[in-house]
């Protein structure tokens, strides 16, 4: 920031900062409204954002998730749905701002067993909460 004090910026600016290209993207004033250019000083509060980033969406499955309906799976389209929307929205919102992100959708779970009566080919990888329960964590990549 502090080789940016003093200088004068406008709205879609490009410029070298710290070696990485970047464009001014929205200029405020000290209320909130938004302006056209604008005077760097040691006060302004500066906000980077990247346009190309990796983002991780860590997805819980809970047990009623797995336990299926004889209906065709009314939980898993229920599931669809939700993350259909939410995952459309997040895209919108992306291409709204020229954004350039990738996204991993990953499920994951928890899986407990009864005591000592797991498969014996886990045994290395179970753990065991606070009460002494053992428990698996099953992670899962559904979109790359």
């Amino acid at each position: 920031k502090e080789s940016l004090t003093g200088t004068c910026t406008y709205h879609k600016k490009h410029m070298l900062f710290s070696g990485i290209s970047v464009q001014v993207r929205v200029i405020y004033n000290s209320v909130g409204e938004p302006m056209e250019s604008g005077y760097i000083t040691k006060n302004t509060h500066i906000t980077y954002r990247s346009l190309s980033s990796y983002t991780q969406l860590f997805i819980q499955i809970g047990r009623e998730m797995w336990e299926n309906d004889y209906e065709g799976m009314e939980n898993w389209e229920n599931f669809e749905k939700v993350v259909y929307l939410f995952v459309k929205t997040l895209f919108d919102r992306w291409e709204e701002s020229k954004a350039n992100h990738d996204l991993q959708i990953i499920f994951f779970t928890r899986l407990f067993f009864e005591r000592d009566n797991y498969p014996e080919y886990k045994a290395s990888v179970i753990q065991h909460d606070g009460d002494g329960r053992p428990f698996l964590d099953i992670y899962d990549i559904v979109c790359d």
